[in-house]
Protein backbone atom coordinates (compact mmCIF):
# COMPACT_ATOMS: atom_id res chain seq x y z
CA UNK A 1 0.00 0.00 0.00
CA UNK A 2 2.81 2.39 0.87
CA UNK A 3 4.68 1.69 -2.37
CA UNK A 4 1.52 2.47 -4.38
CA UNK A 5 1.14 5.80 -2.58
CA UNK A 6 4.81 6.64 -3.17
CA UNK A 7 4.46 5.71 -6.86
CA UNK A 8 1.42 7.97 -7.20
CA UNK A 9 3.20 10.87 -5.49
CA UNK A 10 6.20 10.32 -7.74
CA UNK A 11 3.96 10.43 -10.84
CA UNK A 12 2.26 13.61 -9.62
CA UNK A 13 5.61 15.30 -9.01
CA UNK A 14 6.91 14.21 -12.41
CA UNK A 15 3.70 15.47 -14.00
CA UNK A 16 4.06 18.88 -12.33
CA UNK A 17 7.68 19.13 -13.43
CA UNK A 18 6.73 18.37 -17.04
CA UNK A 19 3.90 20.90 -16.94
CA UNK A 20 6.13 23.61 -15.46
CA UNK A 21 8.52 23.34 -18.43
CA UNK A 22 5.89 24.50 -20.91
CA UNK A 23 6.51 27.83 -22.48
CA UNK A 24 4.55 29.58 -25.18
CA UNK A 25 3.07 26.95 -27.49
CA UNK A 26 4.89 26.51 -30.79
CA UNK A 27 2.71 24.84 -33.39
CA UNK A 28 4.56 22.34 -35.52
CA UNK A 29 3.47 19.33 -37.57
CA UNK A 30 3.27 16.20 -35.41
CA UNK A 31 2.52 12.71 -36.76
CA UNK A 32 -0.41 11.23 -34.85
CA UNK A 33 0.80 7.61 -35.18
CA UNK A 34 4.27 8.46 -33.88
CA UNK A 35 2.78 10.41 -30.99
CA UNK A 36 0.50 7.54 -30.01
CA UNK A 37 3.31 5.01 -30.39
CA UNK A 38 5.53 7.02 -28.06
CA UNK A 39 2.79 7.56 -25.47
CA UNK A 40 1.89 3.87 -25.45
CA UNK A 41 5.55 2.88 -25.16
CA UNK A 42 5.78 4.96 -21.98
CA UNK A 43 2.79 3.03 -20.59
CA UNK A 44 3.96 -0.40 -21.74
CA UNK A 45 4.49 -1.82 -18.23
CA UNK A 46 1.08 -0.66 -16.98
CA UNK A 47 -0.65 -2.00 -20.08
CA UNK A 48 1.07 -5.38 -19.68
CA UNK A 49 0.20 -5.57 -15.96
CA UNK A 50 -3.48 -5.03 -16.71
CA UNK A 51 -3.38 -7.16 -19.88
CA UNK A 52 -4.62 -4.29 -22.04
CA UNK A 53 -3.98 -4.39 -25.76
CA UNK A 54 -4.35 -1.29 -27.92
CA UNK A 55 -4.68 -1.70 -31.68
CA UNK A 56 -3.54 1.64 -33.02
CA UNK A 57 -1.71 0.53 -36.17
CA UNK A 58 -4.80 1.07 -38.33
CA UNK A 59 -4.78 4.82 -37.69
CA UNK A 60 -4.07 6.91 -40.77
CA UNK A 61 -0.69 8.61 -40.71
CA UNK A 62 -1.86 12.22 -40.33
CA UNK A 63 -0.05 15.35 -39.29
CA UNK A 64 -1.58 17.81 -36.84
CA UNK A 65 -0.30 21.30 -36.10
CA UNK A 66 0.30 21.39 -32.34
CA UNK A 67 3.02 22.01 -29.80
CA UNK A 68 4.88 18.66 -29.68
CA UNK A 69 5.68 18.79 -25.95
CA UNK A 70 2.19 19.80 -24.92
CA UNK A 71 0.39 17.20 -27.06
CA UNK A 72 2.72 14.46 -25.84
CA UNK A 73 2.00 15.49 -22.25
CA UNK A 74 -1.76 15.59 -22.83
CA UNK A 75 -1.97 12.32 -24.75
CA UNK A 76 0.12 10.39 -22.27
CA UNK A 77 -1.93 11.67 -19.34
CA UNK A 78 -5.17 10.89 -21.12
CA UNK A 79 -4.01 7.34 -21.86
CA UNK A 80 -2.73 6.94 -18.29
CA UNK A 81 -6.19 7.86 -16.93
CA UNK A 82 -7.87 5.44 -19.34
CA UNK A 83 -5.51 2.63 -18.28
CA UNK A 84 -6.25 3.33 -14.62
Amino acid sequence: LTSEAVDRMDRVLENLMQYSRFQRAERRPVAVRELLSSSLANLEAELADKRIAVDWQALPDRLVAVDPLQIAYASENLLRVLVR
